[in-house]
């Protein structure tokens, strides 16, 4: 592990705090910044948590703490979901989120859900079709919040709604499962995932490439990002080690003789005959 590159310091980072999201998705966005500060904008949180703090001294309500947070977040530091440039990397990149003010449904969740624990509140992430949330348990029961719409409470109806329109023919129990508490791995996944399709659209090779790397640190099981690594690598005419991620994806994955990568193995082995049987 060498702590100098960003690959590095993102496992350095899951080894010190697993469970730390807003540290590690500071630290994942030094492949775009190698030179980024993660110390200075952990001592910007800090310093916000600490206003947010000394607010809620004499504040017990849950709902309460809320409305505070929301006011504290969206008012005073003025953050907001970036509608104009959505598909922007920056959305994705925490330290950037940070200094605009402007960020994505999962990067804005990210800032909200560190702020609001810090108090007291026991907010989650929800990993939504389409839309990441925020939820919180209280005594009366589930509350869904959108960071990226000002705090925006969603009540079922919407929540079905919007998922109708990501998954036709959803059900009521379809619902429920998609409101499940998402762990730290999959909130940074949900931030990667975002980040290598931009890459990938933009023809960024190099960044797409360390961002697929992070991911299959974080989660060596992932078969369709395994693929993708190793057709990157060979579009980069690094066929030696393209070769490991696609016979890792072969043996992971069935396939028809006929199946292109299993052509491109083969291909590149030398061979005529099938490698993986």
């Amino acid at each position: 592990m060498k702590l100098s590159d960003p690959l590095g310091k993102f496992q350095h980072c899951l080894a010190q705090a697993p469970n730390d999201v807003f540290r590690c998705s500071l630290t994942m966005a030094t492949h775009a910044n190698p030179n980024l500060n993660v110390e200075r904008y952990q001592q910007i949180m800090s310093d916000w948590c600490e206003q947010l703090e000394q607010r809620l001294e004499s504040v017990e309500d849950m709902r309460m703490r809320i409305e505070h947070l929301n006011l504290f977040f969206f008012n005073e530091l003025g953050f907001k979901g970036n509608q104009n440039d959505y598909h922007n990397p920056d959305n994705s990149l925490l330290n950037e989120v940070m200094d605009s003010r402007r960020g994505i449904p999962v990067t804005l969740a990210i800032l909200y859900i560190t702020l609001g624990r810090s108090v007291g509140l026991p907010l989650e992430g929800i990993s939504f079709p389409g839309h990441f949330l925020v939820k919180v348990m209280l005594p009366e029961g589930m509350v869904i919040l959108d960071a990226y719409n000002g705090g925006l409470c969603l009540d079922e109806q919407t929540l079905a709604e919007m998922l109708v329109k990501n998954h036709q023919g959803a059900s009521a129990h379809e619902l429920l499962k998609v409101l499940e508490s998402a762990s730290t791995e999959e909130m940074l996944l949900r931030v990667m995932r975002n980040l290598k399709g931009i890459y990938a659209k933009a023809e960024e090779q190099e960044h797409q490439l360390s961002v697929l790397n992070m991911m299959l640190s974080l989660s060596p099981d992932l078969t369709d990002e395994r693929l993708e690594r190793g057709l990157l690598l060979h579009e980069m005419e690094c066929n030696h080690i393209a070769l490991s991620d696609l016979r890792h994806y072969l043996i992971e994955t069935p396939v028809d003789p006929t199946n292109d990568v299993l052509s491109l193995v083969n291909r590149l082995n030398g061979q005529q005959q099938p490698a993986i049987h």
